[in-house]
């Protein structure tokens, strides 16, 4: 079950207020740190933030509290992981065909 004070942080996020959003979700996590579904919204946050590396802990945190019946993690942690491997790919090939001086 979602945690209202997670619930009203996604909001702010779905609203371009993300920048207000950040201390409901930990609020939320500091009620609730067993709770899989909270990991799961704090891991969207950091996904609508575009912060791939905050976002992956989250949802592998998600996935260790409940392994069954967590879709949601299970579908956004290969996508987290194939978006940082390939911001990773592209900074390195950018600097290979463009080394500064």
């Amino acid at each position: 079950m979602l945690s209202p004070w997670a619930g009203y942080g996604w909001c702010l996020d779905w609203l371009g207020r993300s920048d207000k959003s950040a201390w409901y979700f930990q609020h939320a996590d500091e009620l609730d740190p067993n709770n899989y579904f909270v990991a799961d919204y704090i891991g969207l946050h950091y996904l609508e933030l575009r912060d791939f590396a905050a976002a992956k802990p989250w949802f592998e945190r998600s996935i260790r509290l409940q392994d069954q019946y967590n879709a949601m993690a299970r579908s956004y942690l290969p996508i987290v992981t194939a978006r940082m491997l390939e911001a990773a790919t592209n900074e390195i090939s950018a600097k290979l065909n463009f080394p500064s001086r």
